[in-house]
Formats: C-alpha cells, structure tokens, sequence
C-alpha cells in the first residue's frame, strides 16, 4: 500500500506542476497578446494622426496658395 500511495503522491504533484505550467503559459500568452494589440492600437492611432496633420496642412498651403495668387492677381 505505501508503494501505491507514493505513486499517487507522485502523480498530484505531476499534475499539479502541469497545471501550474499551463496556466503560467495561458497567463503570458494572454499578456502577450493584450501587448501586441496596445501595440497595434498605438500605431493605429500614430498614423492616423499623422496623416491628419499632413493633409490638414497639405490643405492649408493649398488656402494659402490660392488665396495668394488672387490676391497678387486682384493687385495686378
């Protein structure tokens, strides 16, 4: 009997290493990937913005523009 008592000691304490194993693994997957898609998002976000901004003040330069030369040809 104490043979198969160790044996089942042995065997809790496997699977409880296994499962503590699986679950450390789940855990840093999962912080893996809510890191990858801040990542993501933050990027995302960056060019957005940055396009914005470019064709904003692509835009302005075209007012700018325009409003130039009718004024330089409304002097002439």
């Amino acid at each position: 009997m104490g043979r198969w008592k160790d044996r089942l000691i042995q065997t809790e304490n496997i699977v409880v290493v296994v499962v503590v194993v699986v679950v450390v693994v789940v855990v840093v997957v999962v912080v893996v990937v809510v890191v990858v898609v801040l990542v993501v998002v933050v990027v995302v976000v960056v060019v957005v913005v940055v396009v914005a901004l470019r064709f904003a003040c692509s835009v302005d330069q075209e007012e700018e523009r325009s409003t130039s030369t009718t004024q330089t040809s409304y002097y002439w």
